[in-house]
């Protein structure tokens, strides 16, 4: 009989020691799935990684090695993540895109009036050239994540707005005039329209967009409180193109006229579509992204 007790009291035993061994097990990785995910309160900032992830899956495809091509780490268009806990397994956050790029061109150009005055004379003015290519994306989302795990997806819902510009600007050198009514142009920019014609400005885009849509991914928690992530989305999209125009300068009735053309009214355009994950120009949602939070 007391060897029986003994027997069972040493049984006993053991599964107290071992439910305690489980339940410290479990308080730990419990510990460890706090320290890695992000609870309320917590802010995030991070960056658009589809260009590293390009980057780097272009090293495996045959595109740095290919004739004529060049495997190169385009960040141009990176964006912007931003994020705030409302609750742990809630969030909502924020994208920012903008690219400015403003390019000038110069080219050498004839001095008419020095010509004129000396048909042999070599001496050269500067025409120029100035491309201003404006574009700005902007995402604001609220997110509800699903999973206890450094591995986790969510879902959630979003707005979207995007604009985009494209200018040039021409400036001459020799000016029109009634003794010049043809003047001298730099023959690599831009030339006459017609043949008295010669343009100063010209805007060849004008468009802005605005969407709503449902969005879907995963966050993988690499380190604690770094995570890398994904998403697509399902987007309903208005875009308005607006008036396309052209201003240049004649001459007419022995004066200089100042011309302002619009060659394209603009439109308007409907769209529901989804995206990937892989980026596609400012209107679409962003893709693979890393985010450190705090």
């Amino acid at each position: 009989m007391n060897e029986t007790r003994q027997k069972m009291k040493i049984k006993i035993l053991k599964i107290a020691i071992t439910l305690l061994m489980l339940g410290q097990l479990s308080l730990r990785a419990q510990t460890v799935t706090e320290d890695y995910l992000p609870q309320a309160g917590n802010y995030a900032l991070g960056v658009d990684a589809t260009p590293f992830f390009n980057y780097i899956g272009n090293m495996f495809n045959g595109t740095n090695t290919a004739p004529g091509n060049n495997n190169t780490l385009d960040l141009s268009s990176s964006a912007i993540y931003g994020k705030y806990y409302i609750k742990d397994k809630m969030a909502v956050r924020a994208t920012l895109a903008i690219s400015g790029v403003h390019h000038i061109d110069k080219a050498y150009v004839r001095d008419d009036a020095a010509f004129y005055s000396d048909p042999l004379s070599n001496k050269e003015l500067i025409d120029t050239r100035s491309n201003t290519n404006n574009a700005y994306f902007s995402s604001f989302a609220i997110q509800k994540f699903i999973g206890e795990s450094r591995l986790r997806g969510f879902m959630g819902m979003q707005i979207l707005f995007g604009y985009q510009s494209i200018t040039d600007k021409n400036s001459y050198a020799n000016p029109m005039s009634d003794l010049n009514p043809l003047p001298s142009i730099a023959p690599t920019l831009s030339g006459y329209t017609t043949a008295n014609e010669r343009p100063l400005e010209v805007r060849s885009m004008n468009s802005s967009r605005i969407g709503a849509g449902l969005i879907a991914g995963i966050e993988y928690f690499i380190y604690p409180q770094l995570c890398i992530g994904g998403e697509m989305s399902l987007n309903t999209i208005y875009s308005r193109n607006g008036q396309l125009y052209t201003k240049s300068e004649t001459f007419v009735n022995n004066s200089v006229q100042a011309s302002d053309k619009t060659y394209s009214p603009g439109g308007n355009e409907f769209t529901v579509k989804t995206f990937r994950f892989t980026p596609n120009g400012y209107t679409e949602q962003l893709g693979f992204y890393v985010m450190f939070h705090f």
